[in-house]
């Protein structure tokens, strides 16, 4: 999910391997910008949403999380000393409930209501609690004072990853 008219954002996710869409009325809110990219990605098996302030959560945790959704689970997160951290997946059951999402909560009210079905992953990832909202977080947290909070890029935004069910070989 990229802002509208953000193309080098867009470019830069497509050189990785990475489709995304643009999202023309992303004022209104986290929620909406959500809703925009699970429709897009309507035919998933589920997905995981990642902040785009959080930056620096281990491709490998990513790929924890989406290995539990295919596992079974509905709606998982990691866990990093003893504290839930982000990105969260959730499996296609939410997509309804995704493509709902209006104002500017996101998803926090969806897995408060639905906490029971919440399966925490352990992570040694202590990048799923970090998050970049200023310049001086990010000075502070690489010593560089230029990058992707600087550019626009993570402040309120949101990564959608999409998880793909592999079928079983016979």
């Amino acid at each position: 999910m990229v802002r509208a008219g953000n193309l080098a954002l867009a470019q830069a996710l497509a050189a990785i391997g990475l489709r995304s869409c643009e999202h023309p009325g992303a004022e209104a809110g986290m929620g909406t910008r959500l809703a925009t990219g699970v429709s897009a990605a309507a035919d998933a098996a589920g997905w995981v949403i990642a902040l785009g302030d959080m930056p620096w959560a281990r491709p490998e945790t990513i790929r924890d999380l989406s290995e539990a959704l295919r596992a079974g689970a509905k709606l998982v997160a990691p866990q990093q000393a003893a504290r839930r951290g982000n990105p969260v997946g959730f499996a296609a059951t939410w997509g309804e409930r995704l493509r709902a999402l209006t104002g500017d909560r996101g998803t926090r009210d969806l897995i408060a209501a639905q906490a029971d079905l919440l399966v925490l992953v352990p992570a040694e990832d202590p990048g799923v609690l970090l998050d970049v909202d200023s310049p001086a977080d990010l000075k502070a947290r690489t010593g560089e004072s230029e990058g992707p909070a600087t550019s626009g890029w993570c402040q309120r935004g949101a990564i959608l990853c999409r998880v793909q069910v592999q079928a079983e070989q016979g």
